[in-house]
Protein backbone atom coordinates (compact mmCIF):
# COMPACT_ATOMS: atom_id res chain seq x y z
CA UNK A 1 0.00 0.00 0.00
CA UNK A 2 2.51 2.48 -1.22
CA UNK A 3 2.05 5.61 0.44
CA UNK A 4 -0.96 4.71 2.15
CA UNK A 5 0.84 2.00 4.46
CA UNK A 6 -1.06 0.68 7.61
CA UNK A 7 -3.89 3.15 6.96
CA UNK A 8 -6.74 1.01 6.95
CA UNK A 9 -9.17 1.55 4.21
CA UNK A 10 -12.09 1.19 6.22
CA UNK A 11 -10.54 3.96 8.76
CA UNK A 12 -10.84 6.60 5.90
CA UNK A 13 -14.43 6.62 5.01
CA UNK A 14 -17.82 5.69 6.72
CA UNK A 15 -18.57 2.27 5.00
CA UNK A 16 -22.87 2.34 4.61
CA UNK A 17 -24.52 -0.20 6.84
CA UNK A 18 -23.93 -3.97 5.99
CA UNK A 19 -27.64 -4.60 5.64
CA UNK A 20 -27.89 -1.89 2.84
CA UNK A 21 -25.78 -4.21 0.66
CA UNK A 22 -28.61 -6.08 -1.13
CA UNK A 23 -26.66 -6.01 -5.49
CA UNK A 24 -23.54 -6.18 -7.16
CA UNK A 25 -23.70 -2.96 -8.11
CA UNK A 26 -23.98 -1.38 -4.47
CA UNK A 27 -20.35 -3.55 -4.08
CA UNK A 28 -18.51 -2.58 -7.11
CA UNK A 29 -19.49 1.17 -6.10
CA UNK A 30 -17.43 0.52 -2.51
CA UNK A 31 -14.31 -1.74 -4.57
CA UNK A 32 -14.06 1.18 -6.53
CA UNK A 33 -14.07 3.89 -3.87
CA UNK A 34 -11.37 1.95 -2.03
CA UNK A 35 -9.33 1.00 -5.10
CA UNK A 36 -9.64 4.20 -6.39
CA UNK A 37 -8.62 5.86 -3.08
CA UNK A 38 -5.38 3.30 -2.79
CA UNK A 39 -3.93 3.68 -6.42
CA UNK A 40 -4.74 7.67 -6.50
CA UNK A 41 -7.17 7.70 -8.91
CA UNK A 42 -10.35 9.39 -9.75
CA UNK A 43 -13.32 6.53 -9.30
CA UNK A 44 -14.38 7.55 -12.93
CA UNK A 45 -10.81 5.76 -14.21
CA UNK A 46 -11.26 2.97 -12.27
CA UNK A 47 -12.39 -0.04 -14.80
CA UNK A 48 -14.12 -3.24 -13.08
CA UNK A 49 -13.30 -5.12 -15.63
CA UNK A 50 -8.68 -5.22 -14.60
CA UNK A 51 -7.05 -7.02 -12.37
CA UNK A 52 -6.52 -5.90 -8.90
CA UNK A 53 -2.30 -5.96 -9.52
CA UNK A 54 -3.40 -3.41 -12.37
CA UNK A 55 -4.07 -0.92 -9.66
CA UNK A 56 -1.03 -2.02 -7.70
CA UNK A 57 -2.47 -3.62 -4.91
CA UNK A 58 -0.37 -5.75 -2.74
CA UNK A 59 -0.87 -9.21 -1.34
CA UNK A 60 -0.27 -6.98 1.79
CA UNK A 61 -3.57 -4.74 0.52
CA UNK A 62 -5.44 -7.41 -0.92
CA UNK A 63 -5.45 -8.88 2.95
CA UNK A 64 -6.16 -5.60 4.13
CA UNK A 65 -9.21 -4.92 1.59
CA UNK A 66 -10.29 -8.34 2.42
CA UNK A 67 -10.54 -7.24 6.07
CA UNK A 68 -12.60 -3.92 5.33
CA UNK A 69 -14.79 -5.70 3.07
CA UNK A 70 -15.48 -7.70 6.22
CA UNK A 71 -16.00 -5.18 8.43
CA UNK A 72 -18.52 -3.58 6.08
CA UNK A 73 -20.73 -6.81 5.35
CA UNK A 74 -20.40 -7.68 8.98
CA UNK A 75 -19.15 -11.49 8.34
CA UNK A 76 -15.86 -13.31 7.79
CA UNK A 77 -14.26 -13.39 4.51
CA UNK A 78 -11.93 -15.27 3.08
CA UNK A 79 -8.31 -13.39 2.84
CA UNK A 80 -7.89 -14.37 0.06
CA UNK A 81 -11.15 -12.95 -2.07
CA UNK A 82 -8.62 -11.01 -4.31
CA UNK A 83 -7.06 -13.79 -5.72
CA UNK A 84 -10.35 -16.40 -5.90
CA UNK A 85 -12.32 -13.09 -7.71
CA UNK A 86 -9.33 -10.91 -9.11
CA UNK A 87 -11.41 -8.23 -10.66
CA UNK A 88 -13.48 -5.50 -8.65
CA UNK A 89 -16.63 -6.89 -11.25
CA UNK A 90 -16.24 -10.14 -10.53
CA UNK A 91 -15.19 -9.71 -6.65
CA UNK A 92 -18.45 -7.57 -6.11
CA UNK A 93 -20.97 -10.08 -8.01
CA UNK A 94 -19.61 -12.94 -5.04
CA UNK A 95 -20.06 -10.22 -2.21
CA UNK A 96 -23.25 -9.16 -3.25
CA UNK A 97 -24.31 -12.78 -3.35
CA UNK A 98 -22.74 -13.36 0.47
CA UNK A 99 -24.34 -9.88 1.64
CA UNK A 100 -27.94 -11.29 1.04
CA UNK A 101 -27.05 -14.57 2.94
CA UNK A 102 -27.91 -14.76 6.85
CA UNK A 103 -25.01 -14.47 9.20
CA UNK A 104 -25.85 -17.30 10.28
CA UNK A 105 -26.53 -19.13 7.58
CA UNK A 106 -24.30 -21.54 8.17
CA UNK A 107 -22.83 -22.14 4.27
CA UNK A 108 -18.59 -21.68 3.72
CA UNK A 109 -17.97 -18.67 2.26
CA UNK A 110 -14.45 -19.33 2.04
CA UNK A 111 -13.33 -21.10 -0.96
CA UNK A 112 -10.92 -24.17 -0.32
CA UNK A 113 -7.32 -23.09 -1.18
CA UNK A 114 -5.25 -24.65 -4.09
CA UNK A 115 -3.48 -27.00 -1.98
CA UNK A 116 -6.54 -28.73 -0.28
CA UNK A 117 -8.28 -29.26 -3.58
CA UNK A 118 -4.67 -30.87 -4.74
CA UNK A 119 -4.69 -32.94 -1.36
CA UNK A 120 -8.54 -34.21 -2.06
CA UNK A 121 -7.53 -35.09 -5.67
CA UNK A 122 -4.45 -36.67 -4.79
CA UNK A 123 -6.62 -39.06 -1.95
CA UNK A 124 -9.04 -39.27 -4.41
CA UNK A 125 -6.59 -40.83 -7.26
CA UNK A 126 -5.69 -43.67 -4.69
CA UNK A 127 -8.70 -44.61 -4.59
CA UNK A 128 -9.41 -48.25 -6.24
CA UNK A 129 -12.73 -48.35 -8.29
CA UNK A 130 -14.56 -50.24 -5.69
CA UNK A 131 -14.12 -47.52 -2.95
CA UNK A 132 -14.37 -44.79 -5.45
CA UNK A 133 -17.86 -46.12 -6.14
CA UNK A 134 -18.70 -47.17 -2.22
CA UNK A 135 -17.80 -43.26 -1.19
CA UNK A 136 -20.06 -41.88 -4.13
CA UNK A 137 -23.05 -43.78 -2.58
CA UNK A 138 -22.42 -43.13 0.62
CA UNK A 139 -21.99 -39.00 -0.30
CA UNK A 140 -25.36 -39.52 -2.01
CA UNK A 141 -27.21 -41.30 0.68
CA UNK A 142 -25.93 -38.83 2.93
CA UNK A 143 -27.24 -36.04 0.75
CA UNK A 144 -30.56 -37.45 -0.11
CA UNK A 145 -30.84 -37.96 3.89
CA UNK A 146 -30.87 -34.21 4.73
CA UNK A 147 -32.55 -33.18 1.93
Amino acid sequence: MSEHQGDSLSQRENPPNPRELKTATDCEAWLISHIAHHAGMDPHEIDSRKPFTYFGLSSTDAVILSGDMEEWLGRPLSVTLAWDYPTIEILAQHLAEVAILPANAGIDLNPPTHEYLDLMLAEVEQLSEDEAQKALKLKNRSGQESA
